[in-house]
């Protein structure tokens, strides 16, 4: 039986749409990625990875601004383009972190809470072919609430399917022991006698992807995003852990003007 998500983990499901959307390479078309407004509804499942969880549903509403020079939206943040080249775009990126710990509803994880923190950074777009892309993505705490720091580089490659547009990704995300230890450890002051103190260490978390965007009308699409981390066992072997991999999927109605 799946059981609604909490609001913030909704909102951390919910960054999977604006991922989709971002990660589709730059050759595709202005139909497909338009400047401009973007307003709609997007709902999805996954698992839960914490103990505790179970699956889970979602639908929350979306606003986004798109455009060459900057974009914003909730959650996934704002970006601003820094230097735009023929086979290269560099951002600055500043986003919150959203995640279960948060807003935690287990009675397994009582005694467990954790901050929403913001994130900034750099991140670079290289095309290698028309329709394939190298994303690096670098990221620090700024809001000091663990200091930690993330780095995800993924491969990213566009099929054109008629009027859909396909993308599958594949990449890995390395993340500093103090990012690690805030995702997915057990401090000492939240260790009792059945969940003891626990840290992880840095840890890299590979992961595949699958989204696609169909127009519908010339302002009304449909996206879908499928992912999947598999979760080393540093992360696996958490005392707050119970699964082995976190797979979600996400799906849409956007209409943009």
């Amino acid at each position: 039986m799946g059981r609604p998500f909490s609001g913030v983990a909704a909102l951390a499901r919910a960054a999977g749409i604006g991922v989709a959307l971002a990660s589709l390479p730059s050759s595709i078309t202005a139909q497909e990625r338009p400047n401009g407004f973007t307003i709609g509804v997007i709902g999805g499942f996954g698992n839960d990875i914490y103990l505790g969880g179970d699956s889970d549903q979602f639908v929350l509403p979306v606003l986004r601004y798109e455009s060459e020079a900057f974009s914003f939206g909730l959650p996934d943040g704002l970006r601003v383009s820094l230097l735009s080249r023929e086979n290269m775009v560099l951002s600055a990126v500043v986003a919150p972190r959203l995640f279960s710990l948060v807003d935690v509803n287990a009675t397994e994880l009582r005694g467990i809470d954790r901050d929403i923190t913001i994130d900034a950074g750099l991140q670079a777009r290289f095309s290698l072919t028309d329709r394939t892309e190298l994303v690096a993505r670098g990221l620090v705490d700024v809001s000091g609430e663990h200091d930690g720091q993330e780095v995800t580089l993924s491969l990213r490659h566009n099929v054109p399917v008629r009027r859909m547009a396909l993308n599958v990704a594949a990449g890995a995300t390395w993340r500093s022991g103090d990012l690690s230890a805030e995702l997915y450890g057990v401090y000492p002051w939240e260790a009792r006698d059945d969940r003891p103190r626990y840290e992880p260490g840095a840890t890299t978390v590979p992961f595949v992807s699958m989204g696609a965007v169909y127009p519908l009308t010339q302002n009304l699409r449909f996206i879908a995003n499928l992912r999947a981390e598999f979760l080393p066992d540093s992360v696996s072997d958490s005392p707050i852990i119970d699964q082995n991999a976190a797979v979600g999927a996400q799906f849409g109605l956007l209409y943009s003007f």
